[in-house]
């Protein structure tokens, strides 16, 4: 498609779903969610505001050394910090 077509489709004609989490979704969600499919940052949505981001490279090696900590201590929550 050229560039001239493209400037008038509407973008709800070429926009995909997008998988979301909620602040108090677990971890475990988000490592079901993100290989699932092409995505590789989910959305982190309150009150329909966009409050974070998590991508999958939040989720690699570490992520699995970190799981098990939380699950050996039962710590079903982890803090979410703003940073800047």
């Amino acid at each position: 498609m050229t560039a001239e077509r493209v400037c008038g489709v509407p973008v709800r004609v070429v926009m995909s779903e997008v998988l979301t989490l909620s602040p108090g979704d677990s971890l475990s969600r988000a490592t079901q969610l993100l290989p699932a499919g092409a995505q590789h940052v989910l959305p982190t949505v309150e009150d329909a505001r966009n409050v974070g981001l998590l991508n999958r490279v939040a989720l690699g090696d570490s992520f699995e050394v970190t799981f098990r900590h939380m699950t050996e201590a039962e710590a079903w929550r982890v803090p979410i910090l703003e940073v800047g």
